[in-house]
């Protein structure tokens, strides 16, 4: 299926526009590298658009099986928050930044080391 971006919005950088739908995109956003590789690189090593909106990202990653239904993405800015946020809830539950979601008090972080052989 051949997708025809329609041209919905003018704005004054490139990377204000998605390629791929047209409309806003996010001014400062990424995905890791590896990520962005299996979604959109082709195989000839190219990417069929510079510029895409994380609505069309995700879309494209469950199109290619990159992710299942369930997938879960997490928005979060690397840098420029300005205002102190709460590391621990009303509940007691405490922000785990490495799996972008709240923990339970009495949760203990699974860790992996190694493999079981």
């Amino acid at each position: 299926m051949t997708f025809a971006p329609p041209t919905l919005v003018t704005l004054g950088h490139p990377e204000e526009v998605c390629g791929r739908c047209g409309g806003p995109n996010l001014w400062s956003w990424h995905a890791p590298s590896p990520l962005w590789n299996a979604v959109m690189r082709r195989a000839d090593g190219t990417d069929e658009w510079q510029i895409v909106c994380p609505q069309c990202f995700a879309e494209l990653a469950a199109a290619k099986g990159v992710i299942d239904a369930m997938t879960v993405w997490c928005l979060r800015p690397d840098s420029g928050v300005i205002v102190d946020l709460p590391s621990t809830d009303a509940d007691g539950r405490r922000w785990d930044p490495e799996r972008c979601l709240w923990r339970d008090a009495y949760e203990v972080p699974t860790i992996f080391e190694g493999t079981v052989g």
